[in-house]
């Protein structure tokens, strides 16, 4: 629709804080460090993680991004990635004591 960035804001601007935004670099309406550049702006309390298949993600550190995951990460290694950044808490006896 050409629209999706206007209307992820408008969700980010309505409905905040989320436990976590997940956002590409690569948008079909536009470059990914806008829309992390602007969830910082309206919804400071939400983490943000950034998945890309791009070789350098200092851009998106820099515009905000609490976490720059690349895409060629293991899944199990995202998710947990993911659970810690939205401080969701380890279920018990997963973890090694």
């Amino acid at each position: 629709s050409g629209a999706e960035i206007a209307e992820a804001l408008r969700i980010v601007s309505v409905h905040r804080p989320f436990d976590l935004a997940v956002v590409d670099l690569i948008l079909p309406d536009g470059d990914g460090t806008t829309v992390v550049r602007e969830i910082k702006r309206r919804s400071p309390g939400t983490p943000v993680a950034v998945l890309s298949a791009r070789q350098d993600l200092s851009e998106a550190l820099a515009a905000g991004a609490d976490k720059a995951i690349p895409k060629r990460t293991g899944l199990a290694e995202i998710v947990a990635c993911l659970v810690r950044l939205a401080g969701i808490p380890d279920r018990p006896g997963t973890q090694d004591a």
